[in-house]
């Protein structure tokens, strides 16, 4: 069966600007159709699926949209650049997320009944709900490229692709899973900044989408492990485990005059919603695959 896996990430000038502008339509439709899905009963409120009337209904219409979106990206893109439909889709689910406010909406204003630490925990189950919208874009990116069938040239042609990944270390995929996991929380922990200060949306989407790209990057070319399900998985982990943790130990370890203040979250993972995580966080872990592949290729062995 035919993977994305395998195609190339070398793209001519045409293949770029197909994928910029399938990423602008993208975000038209998630601005539009997936704000109406997703759009909270405060102007003010922060996307989250804790927001809507029924947060099963809402993911259902959010993953037709995302199959949509990634179907019509390997249609036109023909699979020549792997999880292109993933990436636009994760571009749209982002532009979406811009329009609602800062993870510290939540807590500010949680919904009604709900403790701090059960705040938390819900939004850990909502990562997972997020995670499933982007499943559905990579399942059907997938059938759709195997219904059109491969761009690429046969398997048994002894190309520079069908070359490289004979020589993939053994392993590679849980090696790059470790890297990307641990390196990116580093890298979000690091730039995303200090509890104390208020949740900024830009400083999240650069600290996720930057966090994630340079973690691949680096988990990529340390592993020749070229398929993105494991940095992807990468994001999955560092955000559910962070959720989870603040569930579990919803108090900031900061100092007493700081736990009393509204934004204050319980770890720098809670800092970004989890839709963020999911779009910011997945289109870095992607766009690093595609760098880190080409920066294998050409190095020497």
């Amino acid at each position: 069966m035919v993977t994305t896996d395998a195609h190339s990430t070398h793209q001519g000038s045409f293949d770029k600007l197909v994928l910029i502008l399938l990423c602008v339509v993208s975000a038209g439709l998630f601005y539009s159709v997936g704000w109406m899905v997703v759009r909270p009963v405060d102007p003010f409120g922060a996307v989250s699926l804790l927001s809507t009337a029924s947060p099963v209904i809402a993911v259902a219409e959010l993953c037709g949209l995302a199959a949509v979106v990634a179907g019509l990206a390997t249609v036109l893109l023909r699979g020549r650049l792997p999880y292109a439909g993933t990436f636009v889709v994760a571009i749209g689910l982002a532009v979406m997320a811009a329009r609602g406010s800062s993870a510290d909406y939540m807590v500010r204003f949680p919904p009604a009944g709900t403790s701090r630490s059960a705040l938390f925990t819900l939004l850990a189950a909502e990562v997972v709900a997020w995670a499933v919208v982007i499943v559905v874009a990579v399942a059907a990116a997938r059938t759709v490229d195997t219904w059109l069938g491969s761009a690429n040239s046969p398997p048994d042609t002894q190309t520079p692709d069908a070359n490289r990944a004979k020589k993939q270390i053994r392993g590679g995929g849980p090696l790059c899973l470790l890297l990307c996991t641990v390196c990116g929380a580093l890298l979000v922990r690091t730039t995303g900044g200090s509890l104390v200060t208020a949740v900024h949306k830009g400083q999240v989407y650069f600290s996720l989408a930057a966090g994630f790209y340079l973690a691949t990057l680096l988990g990529v070319i340390v592993s020749r492990t070229r398929p993105a399900i494991w940095p992807l998985l990468a994001v999955l982990i560092v955000s559910l485990l962070g959720y989870l943790a603040g569930g579990q130990w919803p108090t900031p370890a900061v100092a007493d005059d700081y736990r009393q203040l509204a934004h204050i979250m319980p770890n720098f993972v809670c800092r970004a919603m989890p839709v963020e995580y999911l779009s910011a966080g997945v289109a870095g872990a992607i766009a690093g695959t595609w760098t880190g592949s080409r920066m294998a290729s050409a190095s020497p062995d």
